[in-house]
């Protein structure tokens, strides 16, 4: 078997006398076995640098993982103080308010009176309940939904407001 082939270091043009030959020469073989074993080595000091960086960058989470876990824990306490400044209500207030409410334009009623000035005019109840703090600070008040039995209880044994204090 004798073939022309190109050396695969140098191109210079050979006769190949076995399969195994690429190289024109001792030297060029040398030349590319040299240049196979650099880039090994190149190779392998890339793995080295990228296994030091991923130590650093384990240890870096790590680091944000515990800071993390600080400012959790930092945050639970401001929200823990801030719930235990906060007033809790000590007394109650039930109130049955009275409206009238004039009637403007012609939807039809059923329970209506005419006011002084002949304007149709229906009146409702409403119930508050009010939550005050040990000073006596209003803490809030809103409308709650009163059921008619409740109202007519209220309202026939004059009933304007109920006081309820919190048990201690």
């Amino acid at each position: 078997m004798d073939a022309q082939l190109n050396c695969e270091t140098c191109g210079a043009t050979f006769h190949q006398y076995s399969l195994k030959q690429k190289y024109c020469s001792a030297t060029c073989r040398n030349k590319a076995l040299y240049a196979n074993r650099t880039r090994q080595l190149a190779k392998a000091e890339q793995l080295f640098s990228i296994a030091e960086e991923l130590a650093r960058s384990e240890e870096r989470v790590k680091q944000l993982e515990a800071q993390l876990k600080d400012l959790k824990d930092e945050a639970l306490r401001a929200i823990i103080q801030q719930l235990a400044t906060q007033p809790t209500p000590s007394r109650y207030h039930i109130e049955l308010r009275k409206m009238s409410i004039t009637q403007v334009l012609d939807q039809p009623y059923r329970d209506y009176y005419l006011d002084h000035r002949g304007n149709k005019t229906i009146s409702t109840d409403t119930i508050y309940l009010s939550t005050y703090s040990n000073d006596g600070a209003l803490l809030s008040e809103q409308e709650i939904k009163g059921n008619d039995e409740l109202l007519y209880l209220m309202e026939r044994h004059n009933i304007t407001g109920i006081e309820l204090s919190a048990g201690l």
